[in-house]
């Protein structure tokens, strides 16, 4: 007998980008668009999105961004139809994602027709170019203004609007000093006529590119150890991670979720922020690296984003002897380390009491070794806190590095009952 196996080959198609003509302006021999594309799949194929202007003998075509942008076709037929295509290839080969067909004619009326970043990205305050295109046909226009002002996306209304005045014949100019911190910008196109009469000729709002801000540093940096601080933004739906890698290769991994602002957390906000990782070599380099997972609100699409490396080196091993003595009022600590390196150079202890939730603060003190040939010895007393739920930790560090210290024992007393 022979058994017959059916395999079923599930094909997962992924869903098209969204592409609209959000507006098009005529002029007797150009076009200016203003159009929108979003790919929550990043299904678009990379260098295959594309706005195609067409007529019966032509075809012109310029590359596009994902998200809002503006453009310009110049040089073409008057009087003459010409269709507007968004074409983007997700594998399948190229779709029309939106058209429009238009006829040049001799409008009066003007367009922003571009605006570029100038400066990276990560500055506290950037600059755009902002490119335009009048047509006054009839000289009917005195004076071109460029009116911008932002605003945050959670605010109703644009305020205080700066004005350039444009100069026609040189078709750009630039707007600096924007907060880089997800802001709204609106650019609006007016010209004076004749009769002093402001006329808008074209008004868009984009956005600033979209921004996730988090910070990181070393708490603790030991032989086979290493934990830090993470402050990530209050933003919904980010997913951080922290890697841990030597060189190109990736050690371990640790995912976070970003969280809302809670002011009730706030006295818990280092401890819940502290991520570690153990089980690493002596005096190697490593390197962690904070990334954000995220859907681009403006383009749908996914985003992987470095947010900040920091590289360290692990301490040198080394061994060490604790000696802690009680009395009634006070402990006797002596610690001995075998460290070839004299990296340890101090000794330590932190006194935490109990207040209501939790333990604070209360005293610490220092103590340097002294060095017989490769091995260091340190003794002191601690006396006990007059509160009788207290908390102890004992420890060696590195005189000149906060982060590299060790806690060797920690003593607990609470109060019975």
């Amino acid at each position: 007998m022979t058994a017959a196996v059916v395999v079923i080959a599930v094909v997962v198609i992924p869903k098209s980008p969204v592409g609209s003509i959000e507006s098009i302006n005529t002029f007797n021999d150009a076009i200016s668009y203003t159009i929108n594309i979003t790919d929550s799949d990043n299904a678009i194929l990379e260098g295959t999105l594309k706005v195609e202007l067409t007529n019966q003998f032509e075809t012109y075509e310029k590359d596009l961004p994902l998200g809002l942008s503006s453009g310009l076709f110049e040089a073409l037929q008057p009087d003459t139809p010409y269709t507007l295509k968004i074409l983007a290839d997700k594998g399948y080969g190229l779709e029309v994602l939106d058209s429009q067909t238009v006829t040049t004619e001799p409008n009066p009326g003007g367009a922003i027709t571009g605006y570029n970043l100038l400066t990276d990205e990560a500055e506290y305050l950037i600059d755009y170019a902002i490119q335009y295109y009048i047509s006054d046909p009839e000289d009917d226009y005195q004076q071109i203004l460029l009116r911008y002002a932002t605003k945050y996306s959670s605010e109703e209304l644009f305020y205080n609007y700066t004005e350039i005045i444009l100069d026609e014949n040189t078709r750009e100019t630039t707007i600096t000093s924007i907060y880089n911190y997800n802001v709204e910008v609106n650019l609006i196109l007016i010209a004076i006529n004749q009769d002093s009469e402001e006329i808008e000729l074209d008004n868009i709002v984009f956005h600033t590119p979209y921004k996730i801000s988090a910070s990181m540093e070393i708490q603790q940096l030991t032989n086979d150890t290493v934990s830090f601080y993470v402050w990530p933004d209050y933003v919904d739906d980010v997913e951080f991670e922290l890697v841990l890698r030597q060189g190109r290769f990736i050690i371990d991994q640790q995912p976070f979720m970003s969280r809302s602002y809670d002011p009730d957390q706030m006295q818990d906000f280092e401890q819940m922020n502290v991520y570690a990782f153990s089980d690493l070599t002596p005096k190697k380099e490593y390197t962690v690296d904070l990334v954000a997972h995220y859907q681009d609100p403006y383009t749908l699409t996914s985003v992987d984003k470095l947010i900040s490396s920091v590289d360290f080196t692990t301490t040198p091993d080394f061994d060490y002897t604790l000696d802690i003595q009680e009395f009634m009022d006070y402990y006797t600590v002596t610690i001995t380390t075998q460290d070839p390196e004299l990296f340890y150079d101090v000794g330590y202890y932190t006194t935490y009491v109990w207040n209501i939730d939790d333990y604070w603060y209360d005293t610490h003190e220092s103590f340097v070794f002294e060095t017989i040939g490769d091995t260091r010895q340190v003794s002191f007393e601690i006396y006990k806190s007059t509160n009788p739920d207290y908390k102890i930790e004992i420890g060696i560090r590195h005189s000149d590095v906060y982060y590299d210290f060790v806690i060797l024992d920690t003593i607990i007393n609470q109060q019975e009952g």
